[in-house]
């Protein structure tokens, strides 16, 4: 039997949130959603996840910011970007990072799972 997977997702977009959780729930993978990197930041503190999902663009602290704490606290926990904005500096600055992926919004579900599941069942994966 397969060990199901926990990602903790950050996105201020409500909408956004019940969508994955929804489909990737339906996928085996359990979903805890905040929406603002504080509160992603507390319950990591909390809670073992297994993948971090993160928007860019979010009120206060932002994604850049947010996966840089992340990565003092917890450097090898996969993380999964999606943005809608064109982050080329950004994105650049992640394909040396391991672990770590990016996808544009808007992406179908699909693309979403095959790169968590990528990111899941890897030991060495940096961004495409």
């Amino acid at each position: 039997m397969e060990e199901i997977k926990r990602i903790l997702m950050i996105d201020d977009d409500r909408h956004m949130h019940r969508i994955l959780q929804l489909y990737l729930r339906n996928s085996g993978i359990v979903v805890d959603g905040v929406s603002s990197g504080r509160l992603a930041l507390h319950k990591l503190e909390q809670e073992t996840y297994d993948l971090v999902l993160t928007d860019i663009q979010m009120p206060g602290m932002d994604g850049k910011e947010l996966i840089q704490k992340i990565r003092k606290k917890l450097p090898e926990i996969p993380i999964l970007i999606i943005s809608a904005y064109e982050e080329e500096k950004f994105e650049a600055e992640i394909k040396t990072m391991k672990k770590i992926q990016m996808v544009a919004k808007p992406f179908d579900q699909t693309t979403i799972l095959e790169k968590i599941r990528a990111l899941l069942n890897s030991n060495d994966i940096s961004a495409n």
